[in-house]
């Protein structure tokens, strides 16, 4: 790791303190003691950051859900469910029209070929909708 110079001014205990540690044979040298202080004092800025977001959150799953959450959880899966309805509907037409476009052999004249593009266009199209977009009406 690359490192940096950097001009620290400290007060008489502080120095007394880095001094201490550097005297007892604990650090090498002043550098040492402060970096050894940065990553203290970083850890406890982290610690005390995830008790805070602890604190935050306790207890918003342990809880009941409230009527109205309640009510809006209900409409929410009547929603989806109906979109998986019609995806449904949808997906048994197609089923359905699938049987006339497909080729049958590598023989059928280009007359009939051509008659079955419109087809092949309307499964593709019935196929591809979204649920959710507006779609015919299915007779």
């Amino acid at each position: 790791m690359a490192s940096a110079t950097l001009k620290v001014s400290l007060s008489k205990e502080q120095l007394a303190q880095v001094t201490c540690g550097v005297d007892s044979g604990q650090y090498a040298s002043a550098s040492e003691v402060v970096r050894q202080a940065l990553r203290e004092w970083l850890d406890r800025r982290i610690k005390a950051d995830v008790v805070a977001l602890e604190k935050n959150h306790k207890g918003a799953w342990e809880r009941d859900t409230t009527p109205e959450e309640e009510a809006l959880i209900l409409a929410a899966k009547r929603v989806a469910r109906a979109e998986l309805l019609a995806k449904g509907k949808m997906t048994r037409k197609c089923v359905q029209l699938a049987g006339a476009v497909v080729r049958r052999a590598w023989c059928e004249s280009g007359r009939k070929l051509r008659a079955l593009q419109p087809l092949r266009a309307i499964r593709l199209r019935l196929c591809r909708a979204a649920p959710t977009s507006a779609s015919p009406a299915w007779p």
